[in-house]
């Protein structure tokens, strides 16, 4: 995804995006009280921490994962590897939040996210790259490309059956990233839920 964050450290713990197994929390990707990008996976607590990020710029932010190692990718360079036992579930996907079982907790992002994609079957990036000069498409094995080409905020890959809009997340033009506008998060209560997204297996 592309992300613009307009705080790191307000609320605390901006998440880019959870996945939960039947409320359990299984994987993250976020920033801590500095704003240094984190991944995190629950099982055996296996993360990545990467760089300090700025506040109101764009940043092409990526995980890749061949099903135990994976990549944090910022702006196409490799920022770092951890192992992982993680499962392949059937998850929620909580985009903007840290949220589960239903019930909002923390965690919420505060900016603008677009060209959120999966990948699950194939490792988009397994080396330095040059970060996309346009959106993002539909690549083989796409399973969510959420992008903002209008007033709407849809998933392009079609996959993804129930996507529901929480608080008042929104699409808007202030920020954009080749597109004309991006889903806003004011840092309340706001975010996406995706329901039966098969991670973490080649996810990128």
């Amino acid at each position: 995804a592309w992300v613009w964050p307009e705080s790191l450290t307000s609320p605390a713990s901006p998440h880019v995006f959870t996945c939960r197994y039947n409320g359990t929390h299984r994987s993250s990707f976020y920033y801590n009280s500095a704003g240094s990008a984190i991944t995190y996976w629950s099982n055996g607590g296996a993360r990545i921490i990467g760089p300090t990020l700025k506040t109101k710029q764009w940043y092409h932010v990526a995980l890749s994962s061949d099903g135990t190692t994976t990549t944090m990718w910022i702006n196409g360079e490799s920022k770092g590897t951890t192992t992982h036992t993680q499962s392949n579930y059937d998850m929620t996907m909580y985009v903007g939040a840290a949220v589960g079982s239903g019930v909002e907790s923390s965690g919420y992002w505060n900016g603008n996210i677009t060209d959120a994609r999966v990948v699950k079957g194939t490792q988009v990036y397994t080396s330095n790259f040059t970060p996309p000069a346009a959106p993002l498409t539909a690549v083989t094995n796409t399973k969510l490309l959420i992008q903002n080409t209008d007033a709407g905020i849809i998933d392009k890959s079609q996959f993804v059956k129930d996507l529901r809009l929480v608080g008042n997340t929104k699409s808007s033009t202030a920020q954009s990233k080749y597109l004309t506008s991006s889903m806003y998060f004011d840092g309340t209560g706001d975010y996406v839920t995706l329901d039966n997204i098969q991670l973490p297996a080649d996810f990128t």
